[in-house]
């Protein structure tokens, strides 16, 4: 299926090794959260089960899956910023 990237921030006196998940990317000064994984399902219901039954508020919660372009784009290293225009739609 491919990876997907969750990411939330954490309300202000919990920290991050209090999640039940493993976690990607922390941004200490903004509480940002951001967990890659191929398993969103089941990292969303033990992150959210986790926030109820801890009152815990998990705030901005978005999941991004990438693209086949995505991959492709990756695979292939093209970046059109490099070239100073973006591909036609």
């Amino acid at each position: 299926m491919g990876e997907a990237t969750i990411r939330f921030r954490l309300p202000p006196g919990i920290v991050v090794p209090e999640l039940p998940v493993p976690v990607s990317l922390t941004l200490a000064d903004s509480g940002a959260v951001e967990i890659g994984t191929e398993s969103e399902i089941e990292v969303l219901a033990a992150l959210t089960s986790w926030a109820l039954s801890h009152d815990v508020e998990v705030l901005g919660l978005t999941v991004e899956r990438r693209t086949l372009e995505d991959v492709y784009l990756n695979l292939t290293g093209y970046r059109p910023e490099a070239l100073g225009t973006e591909p036609e739609s």
